[in-house]
């Protein structure tokens, strides 16, 4: 797997007394060191021209907005910052439709889609529709399929050869093989964790998955299982991915109680993932804003041609 370098340059034009949000999005449109640019933004004195840089452009390199004071109190409280007045949400909703840049609500949407973008290849000709799940934790599978269908991520059964295939394998009971694919610890820690290899290669060559969403509960390895199974997990997937290449968008979720062990783990894990471009988030709804941001892309430029 190839690696990627990222990099952020963040930069504040404050009042803009000079330069304006428009002066810097045309000129990082233009620039073709930079894959996706990030706007907090809270007033647009020139709409217009941000407008039509953004329409021009047609979601060529992705833009993500977090856009402050859409509410009518938000109007206000932006007001009393700035001294100017920050612009109707149903404009910002607009642009969003019309242009194809992504407009998130939180800080943590906005840093988790910057993420995505910066580590995944949008696949504008195939966008993102049906999605795997596979880790450890039942009930994390079951909220996290509410949570991507309301998304509009799909997150539907296997085939009949998909599920045929997983069955061969005669996994423990216990084990989930329909999608979300749920393997507890007595599973992945057969083979030494190697077991993971054997499930997703089947998943990749038989359920054909646009999106793959890996969610480990470290804690509920601590203490049952050797240190290096979760190691050789990840090491399958990633061998997994070099096998099917350009099939699927590949995001880990490493989730954990907060213990300084396991936190400096996953610091080690996410630091390598990222090398190598797996973006990496705490929770399965983070995970989710982010691909249902990355699809809505897809779609916007598989839309225009």
């Amino acid at each position: 797997m190839t690696g990627v370098q990222t990099c952020a340059l963040p930069i504040s034009v404050g009042n803009c007394a000079d330069i304006t949000p428009s002066d810097l999005l045309e000129f990082y449109l233009a620039d073709e060191q930079t894959k996706v640019i990030g706007f907090y933004i809270e007033t647009a004195k020139d709409g217009r021209r941000i407008f039509e840089l953004l329409r021009a452009a047609k979601a060529k390199k992705p833009v993500v907005i977090l856009k402050g004071g859409r509410t009518g109190q938000g109007l206000a409280a932006a007001a009393s910052h700035t001294g100017s007045l920050a612009g109707d949400e149903r404009a910002w909703l607009a642009l969003s439709r019309q242009t194809g840049c992504v407009l998130v609500d939180t800080l943590d949407q906005f840093i988790d889609t910057l993420l995505i973008f910066q580590t995944l290849k949008p696949q504008p000709a195939h966008p993102t529709k049906r999605v795997v799940l596979f880790g450890n934790g039942g009930g994390t599978s079951v909220l996290a399929t509410d949570y991507f269908a309301r998304l509009g991520l799909d997150v539907s059964m296997f085939d009949k050869p998909a599920i045929d295939a997983l069955a061969a394998l005669k996994l423990p009971p216990g084990t989930s093989i329909t999608n979300p694919v749920d393997c507890p610890v007595s599973t992945l820690q057969q083979e030494n964790g190697s077991v993971a290899e054997k499930i997703l290669s089947e998943i990749y060559s038989k359920g054909k998955p646009d999106a793959l969403v890996m969610h480990l509960n470290m804690s509920a390895f601590a203490g049952r299982t050797p240190p290096e199974v979760i190691e050789n997990v990840l090491q399958a997937a990633l061998r997994v991915q070099q096998q099917f290449p350009g099939q699927a968008h590949f995001l880990l979720v490493l989730r954990s109680d907060g213990d300084p062990d396991l936190e400096a783990r996953k610091r080690n894990f996410r630091t390598r993932a990222l090398a190598l471009g797996i973006p990496v988030y705490d929770e399965m709804s983070n995970a989710g804003h982010a691909l249902a941001a990355l699809q809505a892309h897809e779609q916007f430029r598989n839309s225009r041609g």
